[in-house]
């Protein structure tokens, strides 16, 4: 009997490592899908059901059938209450993303229009490939990229001059995975979206994206270069800076990201995965109980054999 080799098992462990990486920050992506539709469902769903044709105004017929005390009648309430905080919990999410989004863009294009106007152009080699960055003013040993729909690449000049030739190489090659998978607009997007959303584990599942994203590129970096150790003295040279909206940034954060691409796992906890979970079935079950309640579907339910409708 073969037995596949110690190469082939690293091989394939490394392949699984990285799908899972990839995975991570697609399922926070698909999470703000979900949750961006589930907002727009609670804010229509119940308005919608309203004015469902049931030969009579729907709130009268449900009014009537509340004050003849007929069965429905108790589900119909609950279909109004269930409506009524579907709405009540979109509008609030939606003004949430609406102020944090408009107060972070203008923070966004004034930073944009700085850099621009402060920052030196140039194009730099690394690993063989020519890449465009622009050089921070001053002497900072800060790397980043910005830009919502033309990211940038920026590098301080302290930190190219105290980088080795494959150190800048490792950090240029990072930064230019961000910029042409328009990480920056990703991140912000992802997590303007998953901060804004009221329950439990969203923001924790945000900043799993953002970690899982720079790991990503952290790989992509290291791949090139074939060797990871560049890339980690580069990031004991870098500013810890805390990123801003729209800027990916070498931080303490991306270093944590790297270590994850060495073999340790970074993933949300059980206690997190089950507050998402549990927010998601809170929303879907009022939905449900706004649609029912505020339809005739319940009469063929909750309506004893013979019972005639009203209105």
């Amino acid at each position: 009997m073969m037995f596949p080799s110690p190469a082939l098992i690293g091989q394939t462990l490394t392949a699984a490592r990285d799908r899972w990486l990839r995975a991570e920050a697609h399922a926070a992506e698909f999470a703000a899908l979900v949750a961006t539709l589930l907002v727009l469902l609670a804010l229509t769903l119940p308005l919608a059901a309203l004015t469902v044709p049931s030969g009579a105004n729907g709130v009268n017929r449900l009014i009537e059938a509340c004050q003849r005390g007929a069965r429905r009648g108790s589900l119909a309430v609950v279909g109004m209450i269930a409506g009524a905080a579907l709405v009540a919990w979109a509008l609030t999410v939606l003004l949430r993303i609406l102020l944090r989004g408009g107060r972070e863009l203008r923070l966004i294009a004034r930073t944009s229009r700085a850099l621009a106007r402060d920052c030196d152009e140039v194009e730099l080699y690394a690993a063989g490939r020519l890449i465009s960055a622009r050089i921070l003013p001053g002497y900072s040993t800060a790397a980043f990229t910005a830009g919502l729909i033309r990211p940038h690449i920026y590098v301080g000049r302290a930190l190219l001059d105290g980088l080795s030739s494959r150190e800048c190489d490792a950090v240029l090659l990072h930064e230019a995975v961000h910029a042409r998978r328009h990480d920056p607009l990703r991140y912000w997007l992802i997590e303007l979206i998953l901060s804004s959303i009221i329950w439990p584990g969203s923001r924790s599942l945000a900043s799993l994206h953002r970690a899982s994203c720079e790991a990503d590129a952290d790989h992509a970096s290291v791949t090139q270069m074939g060797d990871d150790r560049p890339l980690l003295r580069a990031l004991q040279k870098a500013d810890a800076l805390a990123p801003g909206p729209g800027i990916c940034a070498l931080t303490e954060e991306r270093t944590r990201a790297l270590r994850g691409v060495r073999g340790v796992e970074a993933r949300l906890s059980t206690a997190q995965l089950a507050g998402l979970a549990i927010g998601f079935g809170l929303i879907s079950a009022l939905l449900v109980l706004s649609v029912v309640g505020l339809t005739d579907w319940q009469i063929y339910w909750f309506c004893p054999t013979g019972t005639p409708m009203m209105g």
